[in-house]
């Protein structure tokens, strides 16, 4: 097993990492959006073909349009509002994924001690055990104990069970970052 720190944990979340750099993407369209926004509208070129008896003329057309209802600065600032509006949603999309990976941390920390607790209660509950066979064996205690505590080893074992499937999940829940 690997030992990992909360800091190296967040590490997981640095610039570079698959995730803060598809926030950055939706930025970076956003903000292209904003350039397109700015933009004046491309001409328009047709050349139309007439022939008639015989005589072939063309007209060539250029055409420019001229943004004069002030729609043009409307979508500029469109644009831009839903540029800032992309830049707060990933800056607050970021920080819960900080937040929710030192969650994944601290969950994964809390059923690594569990397990470990566990461990140790099934082994002192063995060693009880074994004690209560001796006894039993030397007929200086009743065999409903020695049952008892090979019952209370077993749930304990259950529990331990669980413990070990609860940071099994953490791990994967972490590693997902």
């Amino acid at each position: 097993q690997v030992v990992l720190t909360e800091a190296d944990a967040l590490r997981r979340l640095d610039p570079e990492s698959p995730m803060i750099r598809a926030l950055r993407a939706q930025v970076d369209l956003a903000r292209s959006d904003v350039a397109a926004a700015r933009r004046f509208p491309n001409p328009r070129v047709t050349l139309s073909r007439e022939a008639v008896a015989g005589v072939v003329e063309y007209y060539p057309l250029v055409a420019q349009p001229l943004p004069v209802t002030g729609r043009r600065r409307l979508e500029i600032q469109a644009a831009d509002a839903s540029l800032q509006s992309v830049e707060f949603r990933t800056a607050d999309l970021a920080r819960r994924a900080r937040a929710e990976l030192r969650l994944a941390f601290a969950t994964l920390v809390e059923q690594q001690t569990r397990e470990e607790q566990l461990e140790a209660a099934v082994a002192r509950l063995r060693e009880l055990a074994t004690i209560l066979v001796r006894r039993e064996e030397e007929g200086d205690a009743a065999g409903y104990d020695r049952l008892r505590a090979e019952r209370d080893v077993l749930e304990l074992e259950t529990d331990l069970t669980v413990a070990r499937a609860g940071r099994a999940e953490a791990q994967g829940l972490l590693a997902a970052f």
